[in-house]
Protein backbone atom coordinates (compact mmCIF):
# COMPACT_ATOMS: atom_id res chain seq x y z
CA UNK A 1 0.00 0.00 0.00
CA UNK A 2 1.24 3.72 -0.97
CA UNK A 3 0.70 7.35 -0.10
CA UNK A 4 3.05 10.15 -1.49
CA UNK A 5 5.03 12.81 0.24
CA UNK A 6 6.94 15.72 -0.27
CA UNK A 7 10.75 15.21 -2.02
CA UNK A 8 13.20 14.59 0.71
CA UNK A 9 16.89 14.65 -0.28
CA UNK A 10 18.07 10.68 -1.33
CA UNK A 11 21.32 9.95 0.60
CA UNK A 12 23.80 7.95 -1.57
CA UNK A 13 23.30 4.30 -1.92
CA UNK A 14 25.00 1.10 -3.95
CA UNK A 15 22.29 -1.30 -4.85
CA UNK A 16 22.09 -4.36 -3.38
CA UNK A 17 23.73 -7.39 -5.07
CA UNK A 18 20.92 -10.08 -4.87
CA UNK A 19 18.09 -7.84 -6.06
CA UNK A 20 16.39 -7.80 -9.67
CA UNK A 21 15.08 -5.00 -11.00
CA UNK A 22 13.23 -3.59 -14.17
CA UNK A 23 11.91 -0.10 -15.55
CA UNK A 24 8.30 -0.37 -15.23
CA UNK A 25 6.75 3.10 -15.49
CA UNK A 26 8.58 6.24 -17.63
CA UNK A 27 7.75 8.64 -14.82
CA UNK A 28 7.85 6.61 -11.53
CA UNK A 29 5.45 3.92 -10.27
CA UNK A 30 3.13 4.86 -7.71
CA UNK A 31 1.34 2.15 -6.62
CA UNK A 32 1.75 -1.81 -6.62
CA UNK A 33 -0.71 -4.98 -5.87
CA UNK A 34 -0.07 -8.65 -5.75
CA UNK A 35 -2.48 -11.44 -6.25
CA UNK A 36 -2.66 -13.28 -3.19
CA UNK A 37 -0.94 -16.68 -4.84
CA UNK A 38 1.79 -14.64 -5.67
CA UNK A 39 1.45 -15.56 -9.70
CA UNK A 40 0.49 -12.02 -10.95
CA UNK A 41 1.68 -8.45 -9.61
CA UNK A 42 0.38 -4.96 -10.92
CA UNK A 43 1.59 -1.75 -10.79
CA UNK A 44 0.04 1.80 -11.74
CA UNK A 45 2.68 4.57 -12.70
CA UNK A 46 2.22 8.23 -13.18
CA UNK A 47 2.96 7.35 -17.12
CA UNK A 48 -1.35 6.79 -17.00
CA UNK A 49 -0.79 3.33 -17.92
CA UNK A 50 -1.08 -0.04 -15.46
CA UNK A 51 0.76 -3.06 -16.43
CA UNK A 52 0.89 -6.61 -15.16
CA UNK A 53 4.16 -8.96 -14.68
CA UNK A 54 4.97 -12.43 -14.02
CA UNK A 55 6.70 -10.97 -10.64
CA UNK A 56 8.98 -14.24 -10.53
CA UNK A 57 10.87 -12.81 -14.05
CA UNK A 58 9.87 -9.74 -13.33
CA UNK A 59 8.46 -9.83 -17.20
CA UNK A 60 5.22 -7.50 -18.57
CA UNK A 61 2.52 -9.48 -19.53
CA UNK A 62 0.13 -7.06 -20.44
CA UNK A 63 -0.12 -3.49 -20.78
CA UNK A 64 -3.11 -1.37 -19.82
CA UNK A 65 -3.61 2.09 -21.10
CA UNK A 66 -6.41 4.33 -22.64
CA UNK A 67 -8.20 6.92 -20.24
CA UNK A 68 -6.22 6.14 -16.92
CA UNK A 69 -4.66 8.92 -15.82
CA UNK A 70 -1.75 9.47 -13.50
CA UNK A 71 -2.10 6.39 -11.05
CA UNK A 72 -2.85 7.07 -7.82
CA UNK A 73 -3.40 3.58 -6.35
CA UNK A 74 -4.61 0.30 -7.80
CA UNK A 75 -5.90 -2.66 -5.87
CA UNK A 76 -6.23 -6.50 -7.12
CA UNK A 77 -9.60 -8.36 -6.32
CA UNK A 78 -9.25 -11.26 -4.34
CA UNK A 79 -9.43 -13.70 -7.35
CA UNK A 80 -6.80 -11.34 -9.37
CA UNK A 81 -9.66 -11.59 -12.68
CA UNK A 82 -10.53 -7.28 -11.81
CA UNK A 83 -8.97 -4.47 -10.46
CA UNK A 84 -9.35 -0.98 -9.02
CA UNK A 85 -7.38 2.18 -9.73
CA UNK A 86 -7.74 6.09 -9.06
CA UNK A 87 -6.16 8.50 -10.59
CA UNK A 88 -5.41 12.00 -10.27
CA UNK A 89 -8.25 14.00 -12.16
CA UNK A 90 -8.67 18.01 -12.78
CA UNK A 91 -12.51 17.96 -14.46
CA UNK A 92 -14.98 16.55 -11.74
CA UNK A 93 -16.69 14.05 -13.66
CA UNK A 94 -13.50 11.89 -14.31
CA UNK A 95 -12.73 11.89 -10.60
CA UNK A 96 -13.76 8.41 -10.50
CA UNK A 97 -13.03 5.29 -9.66
CA UNK A 98 -11.96 2.62 -12.05
CA UNK A 99 -12.59 -1.18 -12.58
CA UNK A 100 -10.86 -2.74 -15.21
CA UNK A 101 -11.31 -6.77 -16.61
CA UNK A 102 -7.95 -8.07 -16.66
CA UNK A 103 -7.95 -11.00 -19.07
CA UNK A 104 -9.54 -8.09 -21.95
CA UNK A 105 -7.50 -4.94 -20.43
CA UNK A 106 -10.51 -3.08 -20.94
CA UNK A 107 -12.27 -0.67 -18.44
CA UNK A 108 -15.76 -2.22 -17.53
CA UNK A 109 -16.97 0.72 -15.11
CA UNK A 110 -16.23 4.03 -13.49
CA UNK A 111 -17.81 4.46 -9.42
CA UNK A 112 -18.57 8.45 -9.10
CA UNK A 113 -19.01 10.42 -6.09
CA UNK A 114 -15.70 12.34 -5.36
CA UNK A 115 -15.76 15.22 -6.03
CA UNK A 116 -11.99 15.90 -5.78
CA UNK A 117 -9.00 13.69 -6.97
CA UNK A 118 -9.59 10.07 -5.64
CA UNK A 119 -6.06 9.19 -3.69
CA UNK A 120 -6.27 5.82 -2.79
CA UNK A 121 -8.56 2.41 -3.37
CA UNK A 122 -9.78 -0.72 -1.74
CA UNK A 123 -11.50 -3.76 -2.58
CA UNK A 124 -13.53 -6.15 0.34
CA UNK A 125 -12.30 -9.30 0.95
CA UNK A 126 -15.49 -10.55 -0.94
CA UNK A 127 -15.28 -8.69 -3.94
CA UNK A 128 -18.67 -7.27 -3.26
CA UNK A 129 -17.53 -3.81 -2.23
CA UNK A 130 -14.91 -0.79 -3.44
CA UNK A 131 -14.22 1.82 -0.93
CA UNK A 132 -11.66 4.93 -1.74
CA UNK A 133 -10.28 7.84 -0.08
CA UNK A 134 -10.18 11.43 -2.10
CA UNK A 135 -8.98 14.91 -1.45
CA UNK A 136 -12.61 15.93 -0.27
CA UNK A 137 -12.22 14.59 2.66
CA UNK A 138 -14.76 11.70 2.37
CA UNK A 139 -14.48 8.21 2.28
CA UNK A 140 -16.95 6.54 -0.85
CA UNK A 141 -17.99 3.07 -0.06
CA UNK A 142 -20.15 1.89 -3.17
CA UNK A 143 -21.83 -1.48 -2.89
CA UNK A 144 -21.58 -3.30 -6.11
CA UNK A 145 -24.55 -5.20 -7.84
CA UNK A 146 -25.33 -6.54 -11.04
CA UNK A 147 -28.82 -3.78 -11.57
CA UNK A 148 -27.22 -1.26 -9.54
CA UNK A 149 -24.23 0.63 -7.44
CA UNK A 150 -25.38 1.36 -4.00
CA UNK A 151 -23.15 3.87 -2.57
CA UNK A 152 -22.13 5.30 1.24
CA UNK A 153 -20.27 8.71 1.85
CA UNK A 154 -18.36 8.60 5.22
CA UNK A 155 -17.39 11.76 6.42
CA UNK A 156 -15.72 12.93 9.75
CA UNK A 157 -11.83 13.21 8.36
CA UNK A 158 -10.40 17.13 7.91
CA UNK A 159 -8.29 16.58 5.44
CA UNK A 160 -7.26 14.27 2.69
CA UNK A 161 -8.03 11.06 2.77
CA UNK A 162 -4.65 8.60 1.87
CA UNK A 163 -5.30 5.76 2.69
CA UNK A 164 -8.13 2.88 3.06
CA UNK A 165 -8.56 -1.08 4.12
CA UNK A 166 -10.53 -3.55 4.51
CA UNK A 167 -10.66 -5.86 7.36
CA UNK A 168 -10.48 -9.17 7.04
CA UNK A 169 -13.94 -10.06 8.37
CA UNK A 170 -15.54 -8.00 5.55
CA UNK A 171 -17.39 -5.63 8.06
CA UNK A 172 -15.09 -3.00 8.95
CA UNK A 173 -13.03 -0.35 7.09
CA UNK A 174 -10.12 1.52 8.16
CA UNK A 175 -9.08 4.80 6.87
CA UNK A 176 -6.13 7.31 7.76
CA UNK A 177 -5.69 10.87 6.39
CA UNK A 178 -3.65 13.98 6.58
CA UNK A 179 -5.17 14.86 9.57
CA UNK A 180 -3.89 12.31 11.14
CA UNK A 181 -6.27 10.46 12.68
CA UNK A 182 -6.76 6.52 12.31
CA UNK A 183 -10.69 5.53 11.85
CA UNK A 184 -12.60 2.36 11.61
CA UNK A 185 -16.34 2.20 9.79
CA UNK A 186 -19.01 0.08 9.62
CA UNK A 187 -18.98 -0.95 5.88
CA UNK A 188 -23.13 -2.25 6.22
CA UNK A 189 -23.99 1.71 7.82
CA UNK A 190 -21.33 3.54 6.83
CA UNK A 191 -21.50 4.82 11.25
CA UNK A 192 -18.09 5.29 12.63
CA UNK A 193 -16.76 2.96 15.31
CA UNK A 194 -14.16 4.49 15.99
CA UNK A 195 -11.44 7.31 15.94
CA UNK A 196 -7.73 7.68 17.13
CA UNK A 197 -4.48 9.98 16.65
CA UNK A 198 -2.45 7.37 14.65
CA UNK A 199 0.51 8.56 16.31
CA UNK A 200 2.59 9.55 13.21
CA UNK A 201 1.25 12.69 12.26
CA UNK A 202 0.42 12.88 8.71
CA UNK A 203 -1.06 9.50 7.52
CA UNK A 204 0.15 8.28 4.15
CA UNK A 205 -0.25 4.75 4.35
CA UNK A 206 -1.86 2.15 6.30
CA UNK A 207 -1.91 -2.04 6.78
CA UNK A 208 -3.51 -4.40 8.62
CA UNK A 209 -1.86 -7.64 10.14
CA UNK A 210 -4.19 -10.62 9.38
CA UNK A 211 -3.98 -13.02 11.72
CA UNK A 212 -2.06 -10.58 14.21
CA UNK A 213 -4.56 -7.83 14.08
CA UNK A 214 -1.90 -5.33 14.08
CA UNK A 215 -1.91 -1.76 12.29
CA UNK A 216 0.99 -0.41 10.49
CA UNK A 217 0.93 3.52 10.17
CA UNK A 218 3.04 5.25 8.02
CA UNK A 219 3.26 8.92 7.68
CA UNK A 220 5.19 11.46 9.34
CA UNK A 221 6.96 8.68 11.35
CA UNK A 222 6.31 5.25 11.42
CA UNK A 223 4.14 3.05 13.92
CA UNK A 224 2.64 0.12 14.65
CA UNK A 225 -0.68 -0.20 16.78
CA UNK A 226 -0.49 -3.56 18.80
CA UNK A 227 -3.57 -5.90 19.81
CA UNK A 228 -3.23 -4.25 23.46
CA UNK A 229 -4.14 -0.38 21.65
CA UNK A 230 -0.32 0.58 22.37
CA UNK A 231 1.72 1.91 19.62
CA UNK A 232 4.86 0.89 19.37
CA UNK A 233 7.78 3.32 16.70
CA UNK A 234 9.57 1.65 13.88
CA UNK A 235 12.58 3.82 14.05
CA UNK A 236 14.79 3.79 11.26
CA UNK A 237 13.63 5.59 7.58
CA UNK A 238 15.11 9.20 7.51
CA UNK A 239 11.66 11.13 6.48
CA UNK A 240 8.62 10.00 5.83
CA UNK A 241 7.17 6.32 5.18
CA UNK A 242 5.16 6.05 2.06
CA UNK A 243 4.18 2.31 1.96
CA UNK A 244 3.94 -0.48 4.10
CA UNK A 245 2.62 -4.15 4.37
CA UNK A 246 2.07 -7.32 6.27
CA UNK A 247 3.29 -10.58 4.76
CA UNK A 248 0.30 -13.08 5.19
CA UNK A 249 0.61 -14.05 8.95
CA UNK A 250 1.35 -10.66 10.09
CA UNK A 251 4.40 -11.91 11.61
CA UNK A 252 6.53 -9.25 8.90
CA UNK A 253 5.90 -5.68 7.81
CA UNK A 254 7.79 -4.09 5.28
CA UNK A 255 8.23 -0.21 4.37
CA UNK A 256 8.83 1.72 1.96
CA UNK A 257 10.59 5.65 2.39
CA UNK A 258 11.07 8.78 1.28
CA UNK A 259 14.68 8.03 2.13
CA UNK A 260 14.70 5.15 -0.84
CA UNK A 261 15.42 2.27 1.28
CA UNK A 262 13.30 -0.88 1.99
CA UNK A 263 12.46 -1.90 5.12
CA UNK A 264 11.97 -5.07 6.68
CA UNK A 265 10.95 -5.74 10.07
CA UNK A 266 9.69 -8.12 13.03
CA UNK A 267 5.94 -6.93 13.82
CA UNK A 268 5.90 -8.73 16.92
CA UNK A 269 8.89 -6.42 18.78
CA UNK A 270 9.65 -3.97 16.07
CA UNK A 271 13.45 -5.10 15.33
CA UNK A 272 15.14 -4.45 12.00
CA UNK A 273 15.71 -6.94 10.05
CA UNK A 274 16.91 -5.75 6.91
CA UNK A 275 17.49 -2.86 5.01
CA UNK A 276 17.85 -2.24 0.90
CA UNK A 277 19.07 0.15 -1.04
CA UNK A 278 19.12 0.91 -4.49
CA UNK A 279 16.24 3.24 -5.78
CA UNK A 280 17.45 6.35 -6.35
CA UNK A 281 13.82 8.57 -5.53
CA UNK A 282 11.44 7.69 -3.10
CA UNK A 283 9.79 4.31 -2.52
CA UNK A 284 6.58 4.60 -2.88
CA UNK A 285 4.88 1.21 -2.70
CA UNK A 286 5.81 -2.07 -1.24
CA UNK A 287 4.30 -5.56 -0.79
CA UNK A 288 5.35 -8.75 0.31
CA UNK A 289 5.07 -12.22 -1.63
CA UNK A 290 2.77 -14.73 0.40
CA UNK A 291 5.57 -17.34 1.33
CA UNK A 292 7.11 -14.06 2.67
CA UNK A 293 10.83 -14.91 0.91
CA UNK A 294 10.58 -11.84 -1.59
CA UNK A 295 9.55 -7.84 -1.33
CA UNK A 296 8.83 -5.90 -4.03
CA UNK A 297 9.32 -2.32 -4.30
CA UNK A 298 7.89 0.77 -6.82
CA UNK A 299 9.64 4.00 -6.55
CA UNK A 300 9.82 7.46 -7.95
CA UNK A 301 13.12 6.66 -10.36
CA UNK A 302 10.15 4.79 -12.42
CA UNK A 303 11.67 0.71 -11.24
CA UNK A 304 10.05 -2.25 -9.88
CA UNK A 305 12.39 -4.81 -8.14
CA UNK A 306 12.57 -7.68 -5.76
CA UNK A 307 14.81 -8.38 -2.94
CA UNK A 308 14.90 -11.95 -1.90
CA UNK A 309 14.65 -11.74 1.80
CA UNK A 310 16.42 -13.27 4.51
CA UNK A 311 15.13 -16.26 6.50
CA UNK A 312 13.21 -14.73 9.63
Amino acid sequence: MRGPAPATPIPAALPSPSQSQIRAHANGVQSLALSADGRLLLSGGLDETLRLWDPGRLRETRHLAGDVGPVEQVCLAPNAKWAASCSVRLMKRDMVVQLWDLASGRERRRLRGHTDSVICVAIAPDARAVAAGSADRTVRLWVLDQKAVKELCLTGHTDTVRSVVFLPDGTSLLSGGLDGTLRLWDIKTGTLKGCVNGQAGRILALAFGGPSKRVAIAGDALQLRQTDKTFMPLLGHEGPVLSVAFSADGRLLVSGGSDGTVRLWRAENGEELACFRGHTGKVNAVVLSPDAKAAYSGGADGTLRCWPLPPC
